[in-house]
């Protein structure tokens, strides 16, 4: 979560957003055996997710 913060948001993603980023994240677990497709859905869900806080979408 720390590494989309800095290169989407330059390191301005909040704590609080953060935390909620990854509680949505973790409501579908993924296990060892989940396909590469569900994991590869997980990594494009917490980019949308930042990409739609408001540490992003801010210009600054």
């Amino acid at each position: 979560m720390r590494r989309l913060g800095l290169l989407l948001c330059a390191g301005q993603l909040s704590g609080a957003t953060q935390t909620l980023i990854v509680e949505a994240l973790e409501a579908s677990p993924i296990t060892s055996t989940s396909s590469s497709t569900v994991k590869l859905d997980r990594v494009a869900s917490a980019v949308l997710l930042v990409m739609a806080s408001a540490e992003y979408l801010v210009q600054k």
